[in-house]
């Protein structure tokens, strides 16, 4: 894991850019506010794709205040998700994402990347502290175009082959063997389980009314 100064980081787009002014004066007296996932990651890509969401995470603060200012709704993770301009915004408490809660792990930043499921997701940037956080990210970008399965506990792995395929299609990205091995097993279990079957035409349609 990685902790780099970076005070020049600036988000791409313009909804993204207004959106994290938006929160910190909203929630200006949260402990922490991060850019996590794509939104990060794209500042360090070449050409980086359209940017159609952003994810923020939060700590010492109650959310429910955003439920006065915007349409928000809540998300299949426990967080809430509202749009600000052309872009989706998903914003979870720290203590309250998915992987912390379920797996013990330590509800700090480090423990969110340790337990997120792709190296492509292992990326944050404090924008209180101007602090930026990466754990395998910037290689897999910078040095071998590579999408890297490695959660620290694996979870929801038919949700995570459906990222993992869309990953491969926007960025272009090849898979490293561990991705091709998640594929696999999932598409075995789609074959075979007609329950699996429900369960991604289930999120596929949540994530698609988002």
């Amino acid at each position: 894991m990685e902790k780099i100064e970076c005070s020049d980081f600036v988000l791409h787009g313009r909804s993204s850019r207004g959106i994290a002014r938006c929160l910190q004066m909203l929630l200006p007296e949260c402990e922490s506010l991060f850019v996590v996932g794509g939104a990060v990651r794209e500042h360090f890509m070449s050409r980086p794709p359209p940017l159609k969401d952003i994810d923020f995470i939060v700590s010492g603060v109650d959310l429910q205040v955003l439920e006065n200012i915007f349409d928000v709704r809540r998300t299949w993770f426990g967080g809430y998700s509202f749009n600000f301009e052309d872009v989706r915004v998903d914003i979870w408490e720290l203590s309250e994402t998915y992987h912390i809660r379920r797996f013990d792990l330590p509800a700090t930043i480090e423990g969110y990347l340790r337990g997120a499921p792709f190296n492509l997701d292992k990326i944050a940037y404090d924008l209180k502290r101007n602090i930026l956080y990466d754990d395998g990210c910037l290689e897999g970008i910078i040095i071998k175009d590579r999408i890297v399965y490695a959660p620290e506990y694996p979870y929801l792995e038919y949700i995570q082959a459906i990222r993992c395929d869309s990953f491969q299609r926007r960025l272009g990205f090849e898979l490293d063997q561990s991705a091709r091995d998640l594929m696999f097993r999932v598409a075995k279990k789609f074959v075979e389980n007609e329950e699996m079957n429900k369960k991604i035409h289930t999120y596929l349609q949540a994530h698609q009314e988002a």
